[in-house]
């Protein structure tokens, strides 16, 4: 993935869309280790991304940018609910002719996290939207999006080595 930096000419760029970097990742990996879930960020939120990970015949959880009017009122819906903490929608993603089922989950942030600082940096505000390949109920999505938290939480540990115990 490049950007075109100031100094170059838009013509001048070769960039690789993400989904051809996830499916290099992926060929790659699965010639080293068995795969069964890939977590991925909102970076990643893309139909591609997911037709891409869906023909590994693997599972996906991938953060979803609040784009639409009606992200941000199902996520709310939640997060006003004294009772619920996530809720879940079905849909169908179809990419290139091909079609797979999809979960949309909506979670409180308080779902996963229970008794812990919450990281400003670490993807979430009072809710997050996810989706999956999965077909899940409420209490499942819960339980997937804790394990993308557990994923997280390597990244921000990763990013405090980088930080701390790195030459500078």
């Amino acid at each position: 993935v490049r950007d075109v930096r100031g100094w170059e000419k838009e013509t001048e760029v070769h960039r690789t869309s993400r989904a051809d970097i996830v499916d290099r990742l992926l060929d790659q990996a699965q010639q080293h280790v068995d795969i069964n879930k890939v977590f991925a960020d909102r970076e990643f939120d893309a139909h591609e991304v997911r037709h891409l990970i869906n023909k590994h015949d693997l599972y996906y959880v991938i953060g979803k940018r609040k784009q639409s009017s009606e992200d941000t009122e199902n996520a709310e819906e939640v997060e006003q609910h004294s009772l619920i903490d996530a809720r879940v929608e079905y849909a169908s993603l179809t990419v290139d002719g091909e079609t797979h089922d999809l979960s949309i989950m909506y979670v409180t942030k308080n779902a996963t996290i229970e008794n812990e600082e919450r990281d400003d940096d670490d993807g979430w505000d009072e809710y997050a939207i996810f989706t999956t390949n999965y077909k899940v109920e409420p209490e499942r999505a819960i339980g997937l999006t804790a394990q993308y938290r557990d994923r997280w939480e390597i990244e921000n540990q990763y990013k405090s080595i980088k930080k701390h115990f790195l030459p500078t």
